[in-house]
């Protein structure tokens, strides 16, 4: 759309929104970083909090993704009571304050799953239930893109169910599937209340670090946490905005 005379002031707006929005606050993160460098507490903690970050990610994204799969087909392909109800219940855990999953899972820990209390089994599964909808809603979409009519002729050429879906179905849904376990990779790096309360003693992420800097006033030693989970964040989100400008090949 060509905007004419009105281009330069188009121009001064979606500026000013991005200097606000991300150039304001990360130039002051920058800020205190440079003043609190030099009394760090060092390096080695930041490591170790963005290794346990990067692996709490990647298996809670991993499981969701698994967990996701199957409901997903579900829901796009067998549009009945029964599948709507299993997706619909996927959102409830969504729908909860992460404090109140957190408190929920500390009190079954604590006299129902003691042995796998304040483990790293416990938070996963405490962050796959509360994540697992935006896998769904991902992958569902995904599929409904995908005309059934390839599922059918594989099917008339021999491949059973399984089979349909591990040769034409996932492939074709790759982007979506991706997509989803980028927005919860993403999700569970930044994520706080459900990390805080139940993940293992002595493990520490990003996000925990950034709590307990800002809560002692080490508010450099904090914002250096803060740009590294920026840094990390910026990835998952370039991959899910390159996703919106490509087509779905399985939809023609």
């Amino acid at each position: 759309m060509k905007l004419g005379r009105f281009q330069p002031l188009a121009l001064v707006l979606t500026s000013l929104i991005t200097i606000l929005s991300i150039g304001i606050p990360v130039g002051a993160l920058a800020y205190w970083a440079v003043d609190g460098a030099s009394t760090s507490d060092g390096y080695g903690r930041l490591l170790a909090s963005l290794g346990n970050s990067l692996l709490l990610a990647t298996l809670v994204a991993v499981c969701v993704t698994a967990l996701a799969m199957p409901i997903s087909y579900m829901a796009a392909r067998f549009p009945d009571m029964r599948s709507r109800l299993i997706e619909r219940l996927t959102y409830v855990g969504y729908a909860l304050p992460g404090i109140v999953i957190a408190l929920a899972f500390v009190f079954m820990g604590t006299r129902l799953l003691l042995p796998i209390y304040q483990t790293l089994a416990l938070l996963i599964i405490a962050l796959s239930i509360r994540l697992i909808p935006e896998s769904v809603g991902s992958t569902k979409s995904s599929l409904l893109q995908i005309n059934p009519h390839l599922e059918e002729a594989s099917r008339c050429l021999g491949c059973n169910l399984y089979e349909s879906m591990r040769r034409v179905s996932w492939p074709l849904a790759r982007p979506g599937i991706a997509a989803g376990a980028a927005l919860v990779f993403l999700t569970v790096m930044k994520e706080l209340p459900i990390t805080l309360l139940l993940r293992p003693t002595g493990f520490t992420t990003l996000a925990t670090d950034i709590w307990t800097a800002t809560g002692t006033g080490k508010y450099g030693s904090a914002a250096i946490s803060a740009l590294v989970l920026i840094a990390l964040s910026a990835i998952p989100t370039a991959l899910l905005v390159g996703r919106q400008s490509k087509p779905n090949p399985g939809r023609y």
